[in-house]
């Protein structure tokens, strides 16, 4: 990723890279289910190629999402906003619906 491409292109292509994963982990399933039919069936011939072609989507699968963790080079700190925390030292309070139902307005914490 060239370093003009910025945050935007950055997200393009690990979107990318990360559908290319679901669409192998999509297989892998699709595979999964055949073979159990095979199996429930009796079918030998077929529960032995879906269990191979599952094998083979889940190889693909991982490296998809190698490759998809690995297309994410975006550097935060690099391309920091000025008075703009970074991704590493950002911290964030999350609190459920349930949470901040139960707290008094006056002990809400501070935005």
């Amino acid at each position: 990723m060239g370093a003009g491409d910025g945050l935007e292109g950055a997200l393009a292509a690990t979107e990318a890279e990360v559908d290319a994963a679901l669409k192998a982990a999509a297989a892998v399933t699709r595979e999964l289910r055949k073979a159990k039919v095979g199996a429930a069936r009796g079918q030998v011939r077929d529960l032995r190629r879906a269990l191979t072609a599952a094998a083979g989507y889940a190889a693909e699968s991982a490296q998809a999402a190698k490759s998809a963790e690995a297309s994410f080079d975006f550097d935060d700190q690099e391309h920091q906003l000025p008075g703009e925390a970074t991704l590493g030292t950002r911290i964030t309070r999350v609190l459920s619906v349930d949470e901040l139902t139960r707290m008094k307005r006056d002990d809400r914490p501070d935005r």
